[in-house]
């Protein structure tokens, strides 16, 4: 679960709690309102039901008027009801919170309605309605309080989400620069944490996009340099009289041309500036282009042999130029350190895998997929530093094993 979900989850477990806890209180309240009110109603309606049975004669309008009622109920905030129509209304509407009564007798009982208490009060032949002049306020300012927590929650979360979606968006940010984009810019005006790391993060792209850049120059110089002599080294060769000589001049300077470009090629990779085109491609064709670049004569190419399991099933789901030049690499090794200087290419669905004749030479790849490193007298140079570093960025799968006196690489890739 990302920070941002547990967040809002986290959020949103406090605004459960907050709402239970107000919730729970204003139950509790209310039932200790009604309570205390259930006692003042007591009160009020044994007053009455003795001035009913003192002056049992006077009718209701004279009770109404009666000044020692109204002065009592007065000082309790109460007074006698006498619309009939809102009666009405009480008697069908109301909620009743309470009754006292016996035999068949309703003494008194309390009923609820638009946040007010009515007592209504029975002493045969004469019945009261009483109005308690007193508002439900604490209902209302319990209300008032979770609402001023529940908006100090709902601001936190906002300022707290600020800095996260920040960080979101860095998120994504960094997933794009890790697929080559160097681009993106991660500058912030955010001065928290969040803010630091985006503005560092900015100064470092900034400057890896000028090491790149200078890189770049850098090998655009040297394969300019380096083209203005071969160049020259063709034209002096055209012009030798020895045919034989001249062909073994041109494949030479073919050659150099061909590392020049597979020397630019590289860079671009290492620098991720390389565009992947990937499709289904037959593997025959890999290694023909492969052997292609590699520019050997008739004896060198006799020493290749190809074994097929299903050529039409042999097919990888690649980019050409990159497999081409991964398969070309392993293939100059594989000549290079052969004992008998041949090399077997098996040819199956979704892989290659490259065999030739010596002593183990090495136990594991991982300390040779490095640049020029060394083991043993045994120097690969950028050979399987080339093919570790294809394969990684076109996602196949390198592999070295030992087998029956062969040395054995193999490329394939992973079908989930």
């Amino acid at each position: 679960m990302s920070i941002y979900r547990k967040l809002q989850f986290i959020y949103f477990i406090l605004f459960i709690c907050i709402t239970l806890f107000f919730g729970s209180f204003i139950i509790i309240e209310k039932d200790e309102y009604i309570h205390l009110s259930k006692q003042r109603y007591t009160q009020v309606t044994l007053f009455l039901k003795k001035y009913l049975k003192d002056h049992s004669k006077k009718t209701f309008e004279e009770l109404v008027i009666s000044r020692d009622i109204n002065m009592y109920l007065n000082n309790v905030d109460m007074k006698i009801m006498v619309d009939k129509q809102y009666i009405d209304k009480l008697e069908k509407n109301g909620r009743l919170l309470f009754q006292e009564d016996s035999a068949n007798t309703i003494h008194y009982k309390i009923i609820a309605l638009h946040a007010k208490f009515y007592l209504y009060i029975e002493h045969y032949p004469t019945t009261l309605w009483v109005k308690d002049k007193k508002f439900l306020s604490f209902f209302w300012k319990t209300i008032i309080v979770y609402l001023f927590f529940v908006c100090l929650l709902f601001l936190m979360y906002k300022w707290f989400m600020k800095s996260i979606l920040a960080l979101k968006t860095l998120s994504i940010q960094v997933e794009k620069i890790r697929d080559g984009d160097l681009t993106i810019s991660t500058k912030t005006s955010q001065k928290d944490e969040v803010g630091i790391i985006g503005n560092t993060l900015d100064e470092a792209l900034r400057r890896i996009e000028a090491m790149i850049s200078t890189r770049q120059l850098f090998l655009r110089s040297i394969a300019h340099e380096l083209n203005t002599p071969i160049a020259k080294g063709k034209l002096l060769s055209a012009l030798s009289e020895n045919k034989q000589e001249q062909e073994e001049y041109n494949r030479i300077f073919e050659r150099l041309e061909i590392l020049v470009k597979e020397f630019f090629k590289i860079g671009q990779i290492l620098s991720l500036n390389h565009t992947i085109k990937v499709k289904n491609y037959y593997i025959v064709d890999l290694v023909d282009q492969a052997v292609e670049l590699m520019l050997l004569n008739s004896d060198e190419l006799e020493s290749i042999h190809y074994i097929f399991q299903d050529q039409e099933e042999a097919q990888i789901y690649t980019d050409f130029d990159l497999t081409a030049l991964l398969i070309k690499n392993l293939i100059d090794n594989a000549l290079k350190y052969s004992e008998d200087k041949k090399v077997i290419i098996y040819m199956q669905k979704n892989g290659i895998t490259l065999s030739s004749k010596g002593v183990q030479c090495i136990e594991s790849l991982k300390p040779y997929c490095e640049p020029f490193h060394k083991e043993k007298k045994n120097s690969f140079g950028l050979g399987l530093y080339i093919v570790y570093s294809i394969s990684k960025i076109l996602s196949l799968e390198f592999k070295y094993k030992y087998n029956k006196g062969q040395n054995c690489f193999s490329i394939s890739q992973n079908i989930f």
